[in-house]
Order: structure tokens, then sequence, then C-alpha cells
């Protein structure tokens, strides 16, 4: 099932959406967790699928999951 992550570009007025296809959701979290990690400009809107939506907060909760597995 295709996964997409939504951003929203700030580094341009006016801000541009756009969204990013991935094959799961994992790899569409894995890439929102690399642009919250290190693009300023640019912020993550949601993570979503035709039958599930992920919020900023829920996506940023899964990463602080995800680090302190790692740790």
């Amino acid at each position: 099932m295709e996964w997409k992550l939504q951003t929203l570009d700030q580094s341009v007025q006016p801000a541009m959406s756009a969204d990013w296809e991935f094959p799961s959701k994992e790899a569409a979290l894995l890439a929102a967790s690399d642009v919250i990690a290190h693009q300023r400009l640019i912020k993550v809107i949601a993570v979503e699928n035709a039958d599930q939506r992920m919020d900023l907060a829920d996506i940023e909760k899964w990463c602080r999951n995800r680090a302190s597995q790692k740790a």
C-alpha cells in the first residue's frame, strides 16, 4: 500500500506544499524523521495512505520511540 509524506516548504513565499510517495509506512516515517532532524524550513505535515493518517505529533512520537529503542 502506498504512503504519502506531506510537507510544507517555507523557504519560498508563498509556502509550497508537496506530497512524496513511499512504498511503505516505515519508509515514509523514516523520510519524515530525516526532514524533522535536518530541514528547518521544510515542515512535516502528515504521513498517510487511504486508510490511516499520522499528524506531526504522532510522527514525532514515533521518532522518539524509535530513538529510545536504538539506545
